[in-house]
């Protein structure tokens, strides 16, 4: 039929009809029901854009979820591959944990929390006589397990600006060496050493 549209009931006729499944002829709708089927069009109309804004914010939302995702893996890769020097704790910083790990005849790995942020120092053994510091990099994989309350730490380098030395500067003694010794020339030393009883800023055993 031409003019159809839904209706529920025909005030004049008392005839009840179910709305949205009849169709009748628009000739037999009264003023009332017309508005109401009018407000009801319109109420179904306002839900599908608040059903179709939610949807497009919900895709929204998950695009820039995923935007937000890729930059913290690029971060997260520039990071890893990010090359640190002894040279970058010059100067003030706060020392709140330190793990040492490796044994006798076992390649030893250096781990300290500065800043917030965890870094590794490996050796590299070379040939059982040499040992130099090896790569030193930020782990952010592995947590710091000897933490403790943050120590003031002032940084500078010695023997020839290849070890690092932090000094407590509340207790004025070094409590951390980390670098390659060079003293003897053809016997360097990989330097990782710490002193916990020398600190007295917020160590505890």
């Amino acid at each position: 039929m031409k003019n159809a549209i839904p209706l529920y009931k025909n005030h004049e006729t008392d005839e009840t009809f179910l709305l949205c499944d009849v169709r009748v002829p628009k000739k037999f709708l009264d003023a009332e029901m017309l508005q109401a089927v009018h407000d009801k069009i319109n109420r179904d109309i306002t839900l599908a854009k608040r059903e179709e804004a939610i949807k497009n914010k919900e895709s929204k939302f998950k695009a820039r979820e995923k935007t937000i995702k890729a930059r913290e893996l690029k971060l997260e890769q520039a990071v890893r591959a990010l090359k640190v020097t002894i040279g970058a704790f010059v100067g003030i910083h706060l020392l709140t944990g330190v793990d040492r790990e490796g044994g006798k005849g076992e390649l030893n790995t250096f781990r300290f929390c500065m800043d917030g942020v965890v870094y590794k120092a490996e050796e590299n053994p070379d040939d059982g006589y040499r040992s130099y510091l090896g790569e030193l990099s930020v782990d952010l994989d592995n947590p710091i397990k000897n933490v403790f309350s943050p120590i003031t730490v002032k940084g500078h380098l010695s023997n020839r600006g290849e070890v690092l030395e932090l000094v407590d500067i509340v207790s004025g003694q070094c409590i951390l060496r980390l670098g390659t010794d060079y003293s003897d020339d053809d016997y360097p030393v990989c330097i990782n050493e710490w002193n916990p009883v020398e600190a007295k800023d917020g160590y505890s055993e």
